[in-house]
């Protein structure tokens, strides 16, 4: 900002080609630094290693992507995960919550993983679209976190289950 009341943001992101959606995260070392004395110095090196390091922040991002798809939740789950997202991690507000009901009653898009972790992710991040600028980056850093934490918890329960199973026999 031209004033210095915002500060230099940066994250490795991308968007969804179905519907326009971002996927950012912040991981992979998201940037935030105040306008002030040697920003326009500091900046240019700064950008330039993050974009050498965004390749493999990228696969990563598509891993857990494939990930998010493998991981089936039910309705009262997603009813959890929005509650969730709205009281505890507080990163949507009630005009998300009104967008993410709509998508799952009547969906915009088709994302290719019914009743997925995928899918209510991109219900989500499709909801954000609707977020103020100034909190739209943080936002969805928040929601990658969030849904990344779930997929890998859930996944290795899902590992521990079927060891489980494979084990009795």
């Amino acid at each position: 900002s031209y004033d210095r009341s915002m500060s230099l943001k940066f994250a490795i992101g991308t968007r969804i080609l179905v519907c326009s959606n971002g996927c950012v995260s912040g991981d992979f070392g998201a940037f935030k630094k105040r306008h002030k004395g040697d920003i326009q110095d500091f900046t240019p090196q700064a950008i330039t290693d993050y974009i050498k390091s965004a390749g493999d922040s990228f696969k990563i991002m598509q891993q857990q992507r494939e990930q998010m798809k493998q991981v089936e939740i039910t309705k009262r789950t997603k009813a959890e995960l929005i509650g969730r997202m709205m009281i505890e991690e507080q990163f949507i507000c009630s005009t998300q919550l009104n967008i993410i009901t709509k998508e799952l009653s009547n969906p915009t898009h088709d994302y290719g993983a019914k009743d997925s972790l995928w899918e209510l992710y991109n219900y989500t991040t499709f909801a954000m679209k609707e977020l103020h600028p100034s909190l739209w980056m943080e936002s969805h850093i928040k929601a990658h976190k969030f849904f990344n934490q779930y997929s890998e918890d859930n996944t290795v329960y899902a590992q521990e289950e079927t060891f489980n199973q494979i084990s009795i026999f």
